[in-house]
């Protein structure tokens, strides 16, 4: 039986879905208060957001799956209204919150989807707890970084301890994960802009080389057509 809400304090923050109203809890996880959304019935389907992402980023799908699946999206450490906010972050810590997520809702195995940072994630979630995961979609992700991808984040963080002006460091991100067609359309990137200026910028080291090849489960990997 799904624990989705726990026993004691629920936070009063919501999420709204198709017009109703969900409390949303927090589980005290790994030295943290993970924060995550729930909606929907079904089979669980567990949703790990990317880099500098939290559950929200799931809403524009929500309504496709909730009436499908429990929907469980966390807001992974360091990210959103998991709490506190500055707290050392890796690949295999979030994965080890996902699982211990899973296994704290009382749930014996999980379909899990992952995008971009959050497909490595749920890679890690299965070499760590292979028998918690029964199926994996994996979202515009891959295997490994290449070295080129490493020396960027790398550069990427530095500009953020250098102090570089928020707004700026974002639209530079925005300049390698954004169509063209985005720029066409300045309020919308002006807007994105000053949405992601609000969130908790996290540092997230990348996952260790050898162990995700061995992987053997279901897994989708989405690709335009």
């Amino acid at each position: 039986m799904l624990r989705i809400l726990p026993q004691g304090p629920v936070h009063t923050s919501y999420l709204t879905h198709s017009r109703k109203v969900y409390a949303m809890p927090t589980a005290p996880i790994n030295g943290i208060d993970l924060y995550y959304d729930t909606c929907g019935s079904g089979p669980p389907l567990l949703l790990i957001a990317g880099l500098g992402s939290d559950s929200q980023s799931w809403l524009p799908v929500i309504d496709s799956l909730a009436p499908r699946f429990t929907v469980i999206a966390p807001d992974n450490r360091g990210m959103g209204r998991t709490q506190p906010t500055d707290v050392e972050t890796s690949i295999e810590g979030i994965a080890a919150d996902c699982i211990q997520l899973v296994e704290w809702l009382g749930i014996e195995s999980v379909d899990v989807a992952g995008h971009s940072m959050g497909g490595f994630v749920a890679q890690v979630c299965v070499v760590q707890r292979p028998g918690r995961v029964r199926r994996m979609v994996l979202a515009a992700t891959g295997l490994s970084n290449s070295a080129r991808n490493n020396l960027l984040f790398t550069d990427w963080a530095a500009l953020l301890e250098s102090g570089t002006a928020g707004d700026l460091w974002f639209r530079n991100l925005f300049y390698w994960i954004f169509s063209r067609q985005f720029f066409q359309n300045p309020a919308a990137v002006e807007a994105a802009v000053r949405m992601a200026v609000e969130y908790t910028i996290l540092r997230v080291r990348r996952p260790s080389r050898g162990r995700l090849p061995r992987l053997r489960i279901s897994t989708a990997t989405p690709s335009p057509r």
